[in-house]
């Protein structure tokens, strides 16, 4: 964590969008927004959590969706942040170990980007049986 205050530290780029470290720090940044959040407004997470109708998440946001709903008190924030930071570590540390960096050629990537698509990413799917079988787990 040097890097942050060394600016000769600072990692590489490719390793800084590296899925195991920018999910974790993707994650960290949302769950310290919903943090402040609260403490702007002088709630604990369950209280904002009351005030609101939903909570959705895109890709690894699902995981932070799901984080924030299940915070009652900052009691159980403490405890269900970092499990939450932990999973999306794992998430990205297998997504790339399957899907590792490939490589492409120049013109493949100047198409993608001249098109408006920007750099080609991959993407994580999980079946809905799977997922159903997951909540099912941790459901209480």
């Amino acid at each position: 964590m040097r890097w942050l205050e060394d600016e000769d530290a600072t990692p590489d780029l490719d390793y800084l969008v590296s899925a195991p470290v920018s999910f974790p720090l993707i994650g960290l940044v949302q769950l310290a927004h919903y943090e402040v959040t609260c403490k702007a407004l002088g709630v604990n997470p369950g209280k904002l959590r009351e005030r609101l109708s939903g909570s959705t998440g895109h890709s690894q946001g699902v995981v932070l969706a799901a984080a924030t709903a299940a915070a009652s008190s900052w009691e159980s924030w403490k405890e269900i942040a970092p499990t939450a930071l932990t999973i999306l570590f794992w998430i990205g540390a297998r997504s790339q170990q399957v899907f590792p960096r490939t490589s492409l050629t120049p013109n493949m990537l100047r198409e993608s980007i001249d098109n408006g698509e920007g750099p080609p990413l991959q993407l994580l799917s999980l079946p809905n049986d799977r997922l159903r079988l997951f909540l099912l787990l941790r459901a209480p």
